[in-house]
């Protein structure tokens, strides 16, 4: 069973392991963990190359489960049998254990309007927009809608649904950047 914890029970995870054992180990906390799990590579500076297509993909399959309330998370076989490499893992312990540690002494069930059906859709919507974000392959440009996924999954986890909302807020952003991004790229090929 998940610690209550998250900094602490990402710090027990072993150094390699699937999805696949994630999923096993994430039990009844799954839609949570595995979004902050699955975008915590990409919204961290830590070496995880090729990781957000997959990530963002098994993230945008993950949020149509979660908008439609299923209780527990489901993922394909191609995507459980992919593995976090030991530097990734190694990575994701060092880096995102500290930051997640801060942010749990902040955290506490609050704001329950977010936890609703109407909560839940609006924040797996905007999950759904993130991961599909961040697989477009343009450089440095996924590590927003990543940090994205992963707070509103922190907030998810943790109940708190001034985080839940502050994420959505900040999906919001990433979302007004992209458009700005797109404008821009038609502006140069116009």
């Amino acid at each position: 069973m998940i610690d209550e914890r998250l900094s602490v029970w990402l710090a027990s995870l072993p150094d390699a392991l699937s999805l696949k054992e994630l999923l096993l180990l994430a039990r009844e906390k799954g839609f949570g963990i595995l979004f902050s799990l699955l975008a915590l590579p990409a919204a961290l500076p830590i070496p995880a190359a090729g990781f957000a297509t997959p990530f963002g993909f098994a993230i945008v399959l993950l949020s149509f489960q979660f908008i439609i309330a299923r209780p527990q998370p489901w993922l394909p076989r191609f995507i459980l049998r992919r593995s976090l490499s030991s530097p990734l893992v190694k990575g994701m312990k060092e880096k995102g254990g500290p930051l997640i540690h801060r942010i749990e002494k902040v955290m506490q069930p609050r704001m329950s309007l977010f936890f609703t059906p109407l909560g839940r859709i609006l924040s797996g919507v905007m999950i759904l927009l993130m991961g599909t974000l961040m697989m477009i392959p343009i450089p440095l440009t996924n590590t927003v809608p990543a940090a994205v996924v992963f707070l509103i999954g922190i907030g998810l986890l943790l109940k708190d649904g001034l985080v839940l909302a502050g994420g959505v807020l900040a999906g919001l952003g990433a979302i007004a950047f992209y458009v700005l991004i797109l404008l821009g790229g038609w502006k140069i090929i116009a």
